[in-house]
Order: C-alpha cells, then sequence, then structure tokens
C-alpha cells in the first residue's frame, strides 16, 4: 500500500507492507496475518524522549537521515517466499492482471522491521568499531546512541571536531550501502559548505524528532498549540488533544483545563463518544480553544552542557486536589547552570479522589523518583554506549508531612506502623527505586516550587511570569556542595546511616532503678548561630524536658516510682555556663 505525503522533500510516497491484513477467520477455518506469524523481536530503540534528551548535550549538533533504511536489508530467500503479495501486472500499459511478487529486501510495515533495523545499525557501529581508531570508535558509538529509527546524529563542541565527524560519515556507512540524506547542523559554515555542495536551501527552522529546531538561536519548541473548536463529541475532543505533540510537556499547564474538561467528559456516564456535548459544554470547550490556540510557540534551549560534565537530576513535586506532578531539570556541577528536561502530571482520578493532600503530595513525589529513576537508568545504564555522568538525584517537595513520613519509614519508626496502606504501599515503592540510585528529599516553599505550574490551569501570560522553564534561583548560588539551603529537613534514600552505630547518645537501661542519658561534653548547637543567651538557655531547657520526658515512659513501663521534676531552666542554665 502507498503512503502518500507530499510536504515531504524526500519520500512523497512510501510503500507499506500491510502485514496486519488476513483472510476472514472462523473457529473451523482459523487464519492468521504475517504479523501474528512472526517474532517481534526486542525493542532496541529507545525512547523518543530519551532521543530528545541525548542530543541536548554539546554545542553544536548534525542530524541526518538514513535513505530507505529498511530497503538496505536484503532477505535470505526463505524469508522472501514468506512475503509474497498480489499486485497489478503494469498499470502504466493498463494491464490489470494479477501476479504475485515477493519482497527481496526488509518491507516497512512488518513488526520485526525496527529490530532487525536496529541489529544491523548495532553490527556497524558496534561490533565492526572493535579495529577502529579510538576517535572513529567514539564517533560511532555516539551516533548509536542518539539514533532513532532511521534518524541519526552526532555532537561536538568545537566545529572542527563537527566537520571531522561530517566527514567520516560517509566512510561509516558507504561500505554497506546505506545512502545519507537531509544534513541539518547548527554551525552556519558547515552548513553553508553542505547547502553548497548540494544544490539546495536549508530552512532556519526544522523538524527534529517531532520537534522544531531553529538552528541559528539553537532553541527547541513544540509546534503551536491547536485545538478545534468544532468538535462536538467527546470523541473529537480527545482527538483535538492529542494531536499536540508534546514530549517534553512543555505546554503541560496550558493543556491543563482541557484535560480536565476531557476527564469531566469522560466520568460522565449519560454521554457517549459520539454523542453531542451540551450548550453549556460546547461553550466551555470553545472558550479552552480559545485561550489555547493564541497561545504562541514556547522555546527552550536546546544546548544544556558539555557531555563530559558531571550533572545532578534535580526533580521538583506538588499535588493539587485535582492534579499531581513534577518538573525535572538538569544542572551543571562545574557552571550551575540550570536547565528544563522535562515535566509530568497525571490527573487525579477516582480511586485517589478522596484522598488528602498530603497522600496527593506523596503519589506525586513517587512520580517525580520514577521520572528521575528512569531517566537516570536511560542515560547512564549499561544499554547507553556513551554515558552521561549523574553523580546526584535530588528531589524537592513542599509537603513536610510526605517528607516526615519517607523519614519516618526510612529509620523504621514504630509509628510508622499505624499508617495506611495506601502510605506504606507508596512508601515501600519508594525505597525500592532509590535501592537502584540513592534519591536525596528535601523541602521547598510552595512559593518557589515550579511543579506548582503543572499541578494548575494557568494561562500563558502567567506561565511565562513563573520559574516553570528556569527552575529556583536558589539553584544557581555556590552555597555550599549541597543544593538549597542546608537547614532545610533532609532525606536521603536508602539511609547512609543504616548499620552504623549511633555513638553520640546512649541510654542505659540496663538497671531497673537507674535510667540516665548520657550526652557527649560540647554544646548542642553552635554557639555564633544564636543571637541571645536567653534562646540558647531555652534550647537546653527543651531538650532536659525531652528527655526528662523518655526517663518518665521507661519509668512507667518498668512500673517505678516517678520522681518530682527538678527546674529544667535552672539546670539549662548551669549547663550552658560551665560549658
Amino acid at each position: 500500500m502507498g503512503i502518500f505525503n507530499l510536504d515531504r522533500d524526500t519520500t512523497k510516497c512510501r510503500i507499506v507492507f500491510l502485514s496486519n491484513l488476513c483472510e476472514n477467520s472462523s473457529k473451523s477455518n482459523p487464519v492468521i496475518s504475517h504479523n501474528q506469524a512472526m517474532w517481534a523481536g526486542p525493542c532496541l530503540n529507545q525512547k523518543i524522549s530519551t532521543s530528545l534528551f541525548q542530543i541536548r548535550f554539546d554545542k553544536y549538533l548534525m542530524c541526518f537521515d538514513l535513505k530507505k533504511a529498511f530497503q538496505q536489508i536484503a532477505l535470505e530467500e526463505t524469508d522472501q517466499n514468506k512475503l509474497l503479495f498480489f499486485w497489478f501486472k503494469n498499470l502504466n500499459m493498463g494491464d490489470f492482471t494479477c501476479i504475485a511478487y515477493r519482497n527481496l529486501r526488509l518491507s516497512f510495515g512488518l513488526r520485526c522491521s525496527p529490530t532487525i533495523l536496529m541489529v544491523g545499525l548495532f553490527k556497524i557501529l558496534i561490533l565492526d568499531a572493535r579495529v577502529d581508531p579510538i576517535e572513529l570508535r567514539n564517533l560511532k558509538k555516539l551516533i548509536y546512541s542518539l539514533l532513532y529509527m532511521d534518524n541519526g546524529a552526532f555532537t561536538a563542541n568545537d566545529q572542527e571536531s563537527l566537520r571531522w565527524g561530517f566527514q567520516k560519515l560517509n566512510e561509516i556507512f558507504h561500505p554497506y550501502k546505506f545512502a545519507l540524506q537531509q544534513f541539518v547542523t547548527n554551525d552556519e559554515t558547515l552548513q553553508s559548505d553542505i547547502d553548497h555542495k548540494l544544490e539546495i536551501e536549508t530552512p532556519k527552522v526544522v523538524k527534529l524528532f517531532g520537534l522544531n529546531w531553529d538552528r541559528i538561536t539553537d532553541k527547541i519548541s513544540t509546534c503551536k498549540l491547536k485545538l478545534d473548536p468544532e468538535a462536538d463529541n467527546k470523541r473529537l475532543v480527545l482527538k483535538s488533544i492529542a494531536l499536540n505533540f508534546d514530549p517534553y510537556n512543555f505546554n503541560g499547564p496550558i493543556l491543563n483545563r482541557a484535560r480536565l474538561f476531557m476527564h469531566s467528559l469522560q466520568t460522565d456516564k449519560s454521554l457517549s463518544w459520539d454523542k453531542k456535548l451540551s450548550y453549556r459544554q460546547q461553550k466551555e470547550w470553545n472558550n479552552i480553544c480559545k485561550q489555547v490556540n493564541a497561545t504562541p510557540e514556547i522555546e527552550i534551549q536546546r544546548f544544556v552542557g558539555e557531555r563530559n560534565s558531571s550533572y545532578r537530576l534535580i526533580a521538583f513535586t506538588d499535588s493539587s486536589k485535582s492534579i499531581y506532578g513534577t518538573t525535572v531539570f538538569i544542572q551543571d556541577i562545574s557552571t550551575l547552570e540550570v536547565n528544563f528536561v522535562l515535566a509530568k502530571n497525571r490527573l487525579v482520578n477516582r480511586q485517589l479522589e478522596n484522598k488528602s493532600i498530603p497522600s496527593l503530595e506523596l503519589q506525586a513525589v513517587v512520580l517525580g523518583t520514577e521520572t528521575l529513576t528512569d531517566l537516570c537508568q536511560e542515560i547512564t545504564g549499561p544499554q547507553c554506549p556513551t554515558p552521561i555522568k549523574i553523580t546526584e538525584l535530588v528531589l524537592y517537595t513542599d509537603s513536610m508531612v510526605s517528607l516526615s513520613w519517607i523519614n519516618g519509614y526510612v529509620n523504621t519508626l514504630d509509628k510508622m506502623n499505624k499508617k495506611s496502606v495506601f502510605i506504606l504501599n507508596r512508601l515501600e515503592l519508594l525505597q525500592r527505586l532509590c535501592n537502584k540510585h540513592p534519591v536525596k528529599f528535601s523541602f521547598i516553599s510552595g512559593i518557589l516550587n515550579p511543579a506548582d505550574c503543572i499541578t494548575r490551569c494557568i494561562s500563558y501570560k502567567v506561565l511565562k511570569r513563573t520559574n516553570y522553564f528556569s527552575g529556583p534561583k536558589f539553584l544557581r548560588t555556590e552555597i555550599s556542595e549541597e543544593i538549597g539551603n542546608n537547614d532545610n529537613f533532609d532525606v536521603i534514600v536508602p539511609n547512609p546511616m543504616a548499620g552504623q552505630k549511633v555513638t553520640n547518645y546512649s541510654l542505659n537501661t540496663s538497671d531497673t532503678t537507674n535510667v540516665s542519658l548520657s550526652i557527649q561534653s560540647e554544646h548542642l548547637i553552635d554557639l555564633n548561630e544564636v543571637s541571645k543567651f536567653s534562646k540558647l538557655n531555652k534550647i537546653h531547657m527543651l531538650v532536659l524536658k525531652f528527655i526528662w520526658n523518655l526517663k518518665e515512659r521507661i519509668r512507667a513501663r518498668k512500673n517505678l516510682s516517678s520522681d518530682s521534676r527538678p527546674n529544667l531552666y535552672l539546670k539549662a542554665f548551669n549547663i550552658v555556663i560551665k560549658k
């Protein structure tokens, strides 16, 4: 079957083998299609969001396309005979006699085609590169890391390396009969030379894995948002929302209103897929379309840093009663530059609609942790030939309750046994995720939290005044080796102190008549951090009160007589003076 796309500059008609078609099947005469009869093989392609993230490293980028990639792979004769099809003998001469043809090359449309193509490219770029010089071998590894099907790319930090890599492309693919086309780069000098040689003119804005890439400014963006105001039923509304391709969720806060509207339609049991919307619903949808369609294209910088630098991944989470979500940033440790990576959000479904806000905040923390660990695994795992060096994973939440639950679960406090099954299940999942990659959980004020945007319905004018794409300003200040304020309540999972013996404090309960608490002979806090002596004395008094209450609980448990409480203020005063 021919798939026509006349807007394309190269292949305007792509032949697709309809391997899903088969004759009518019945119980007495079962029939299977080609795709049902063949093994698809493992998925060797990485996620498109991962490919987009990989090409954001290094200053210069070169993209290219493998021309008719599937058809460059020949089939064995036994496989050729299994892929037969009927077609007319000669359309140009008007001979419509049906004859049988067979595929000599790998067809587009088979279940196994993507796997076979990636296996072939793995042989070219990885296996056959073992005897190559180290520079050429590294270039092949980089190309394979950035591959997505027949779309290839490589990056460099200087123009000389980029030009050298371009000159080596023909040497890499020509021996295997792979032709290349559609060369695009943000190096204007090299692009001019390529255009002059091929006698073409490359536009300023080109397609890059479904996004728009401005080569001159080196910024990426989605296509302009467009919702159909003429959609008058649930099916067309869903189609209109889904047509906006946005893998990074650049426009997530702007589309939240449309998604919540679709959610309300979905929960309306009286509304079928093709039933027309009511007047009120149609009016609300038209208002949503008017606001969304007025939004200009949102651009962010493609370049996030050099590939050989060290980075930390930072996630922010938040939740409202309707939506919970997370935003992820990457920070170059050497320059402290912060760049937006992606955002994710989920609508609160029926299972969660009766949960409290702290429970939803914990659900958002789980989503943020899953996103962090998955992204780290994809760009640093063993399946990545050119891994990125990620030194730390950090997650910020504005929920102190969630942080308290995580801290209690990690330190196996007894009070956590009284929590609900919902909370314990999420905490157990967090523990399993963090066993792969340790994550530090910290607190951030709700005013500074960029994830607040992904959980609300806001317009473009409001969004551009927030820190949704830039992140909080404190990330760029070099306070210490850690991110944020050292006074914040931080929890590291898994607990790095697990299994270590605590030596600062020891509770002696071996003697049933004498309960004591031994404390090191030093101040509890730094004296330089206290402005008044009365505050210092009060802190010591509260510590002594906490210790006294512990003693009383132990005495009551062992049925011992209780002593009268001493003057804790005077006792604290004497401790401070003596030290």
